[in-house]
């Protein structure tokens, strides 16, 4: 089994060792470039089961199936949590069959999720649905469309990361408006099955087409020969830039490791308190006498900080340390929640929105490298898999938390400044995020020494 495993999928260093075939040389075209476009657009693509996705389809629900709030949350809360168990196979069977096959099975299940979800007459039809929105939309395809850019990029991970988040950042702003208009002019239940058609007639062919899970499979290496060969010659004069390539850490080797539990902290947090807030957003901005035209141009705001924090923190990453960005990201949420707390006019909603989507902006940039940096390609799927069921798990969490705590108390205050206790923990952990160091490599140290 371990030598089939090398031999389906080699190492960068292995890899980078063999003599390329004439065309790839030739070629001046990087075929990552087109990964990245459809790994964009499976991103995108991910929003039927994304909170920004689902939110404009929560009146119509309860309105059609008579449920309360506490109904629909309470529904939401355990279809998602749910959700982040058999989350934990997707990242094995992407190690062990590669992220084609998985993708195109993942769009295929998530496309039969939106089509039940157009006939769902009842609570428990409800719940089954979310489960099946958040495990293909939220987990699995996210998970799998962020692994895909790792697999053809290390040194302009960061980069790209930050390009395909500016469309993730543009379906925030977007996909919101398009679910309203789709319920406007088909209801909702046309409104799923429009997704539904947009997954199977439009994602599963340029996936089919167009999709190679690693550079191998076309004579070529991460960030591709041509790239790597410039950055050679820059090293050869400067040899103190050079990076080296991680080491590929296994999954039980990463729980040894303060990192990993670090960012694992990091991301659930995040997951959980974020979700909840974009979720409550709509009754939060009502129970502070604020209209819905205020939420709609809060959204923009949003996803405009978070675009631009998205392409800065990509280029950022692969420049500065990543637990130093790690911390500015976990700072910016907790003062966000803060003044969403003490929010009392339009200004301060925008204000608000502008800081905590910039902070989300670079933690999603810093999350796309970090991984990849940190514990090289071969076991990502299982590493991050981990990290991925947490987060799902941590967003079924906190709408049902910010919920509850207002149907006691009348009022969202405690839960966001619970909130923001939270992220003030996380973000002194942030500095001690340092990327992992190699056992033997140590021991080499010492032995010198």
């Amino acid at each position: 089994m371990k030598t089939e495993n090398l031999e389906t999928h080699p190492s960068t260093e292995s890899t980078s060792e063999t003599i390329p075939s004439s065309t790839a040389i030739k070629s001046r075209f990087f075929y990552g470039w087109v990964i990245l476009f459809l790994a964009m657009a499976a991103s995108i693509c991910t929003s039927p089961g994304q909170t920004f996705g689902i939110s404009p389809f929560n009146p119509s629900l309860q309105e059609a199936l008579n449920l309360t709030s506490t109904q629909l949350s309470t529904a939401y809360l355990f279809g998602t949590m749910i959700a982040s168990f058999p989350l934990l196979l997707i990242g094995p069977c992407m190690d062990h069959y590669g992220i084609r096959p998985t993708m195109l099975a993942v769009v295929f299940l998530l496309g039969i999720g939106c089509l039940f979800t157009s006939f769902v007459n009842s609570g428990i039809l409800l719940f089954f649905a979310f489960l099946q929105l958040r495990l293909w939309g939220q987990g699995a395809l996210s998970l799998l469309a962020s692994n895909a850019l790792a697999m053809w990029f290390h040194r302009r991970l960061g980069f790209v990361s930050g390009l395909m988040n500016v469309g993730m950042a543009g379906a925030m702003a977007v996909v919101p408006m398009f679910n309203l208009w789709l319920i406007d002019n088909v209801e909702w239940r046309g409104a799923f099955r429009t997704w539904t058609g947009i997954l199977w007639l439009g994602l599963i062919p340029c996936l089919w087409i167009f999709y190679r899970s690693r550079p191998e499979e076309l004579d070529e290496v991460p960030d591709s020969h041509a790239y790597l060969n410039l950055l050679d010659q820059r090293e050869a004069a400067s040899p103190q830039k050079k990076v080296k390539t991680p080491r590929d850490w296994t999954l039980q080797e990463s729980f040894h490791t303060r990192a990993f539990w670090g960012l694992l902290a990091l991301n659930a947090g995040w997951a959980m308190i974020a979700t909840a807030i974009i979720f409550q957003i709509f009754p939060f901005l009502e129970s502070r006498q604020f209209t819905e035209e205020t939420g709609e141009v809060m959204f923009l705001w949003m996803a405009l900080s978070m675009a631009i924090a998205q392409f800065i923190g990509g280029w950022l990453s692969d420049r500065a340390p990543l637990n130093w960005l790690m911390f500015v990201g976990a700072a910016g949420l907790t003062a966000g929640t803060f003044m969403l707390w003490g929010a009392a006019t339009e200004l301060q909603i925008y204000s608000f929105a502008w800081v905590f989507g910039a902070a989300q902006g670079l933690i999603m940039a810093v999350g796309n490298t970090v991984w990849a940096r940190y514990y090289g390609r071969i076991h990502l799927g299982k590493i991050r898999g981990i990290n991925w069921s947490a987060c799902v798990a941590g967003s079924a969490l906190g709408p049902f938390l910010m919920g509850v705590v207002y149907d006691f108390l009348g009022s969202f205050d405690l839960s966001l400044l619970l909130f923001a206790g939270i992220f003030g923990v996380i973000t002194l952990g942030m500095p001690f995020a340092t990327q992992p160091r190699d056992p033997e490599e140590t021991l080499e140290k010492e032995a010198i020494a």
